[in-house]
């Protein structure tokens, strides 16, 4: 999924598997909260090993920005994600 909205663009590159009930909402709302920061970003989104964790890795290339959320089973609303994703990029 790629988004260009003003000065910010969102490349975001997911391993959910198509079959997963959560998954275009999950990549919608992380895709919703990095738009809201000045970009160009890269968002990879890793399943770990167990069930429904996935690692969501942050880049911005324009300056070397990185860094990544764990997010639990639990934390798939768009409350959670927003907090989380707003919490990392505003060191960003």
């Amino acid at each position: 999924m790629t988004s260009n909205s003003g000065i910010s663009e969102v490349v975001l590159l997911s391993d959910i598997p198509e079959k997963h009930p959560g998954k275009a909402a999950i990549e919608d709302r992380l895709h919703a909260a990095v738009r809201r920061v000045p970009g160009p970003w890269r968002v990879e989104v890793l399943q770990v090993a167990s069930g429904s964790w996935w690692l969501v890795c942050f880049e911005r290339p324009t300056d070397g920005f990185r860094s990544t959320i764990l997010l639990s089973p639990w934390e798939h609303d768009l409350e959670h994600i927003s907090r989380d994703v707003g919490e990392l990029l505003a060191r960003a």
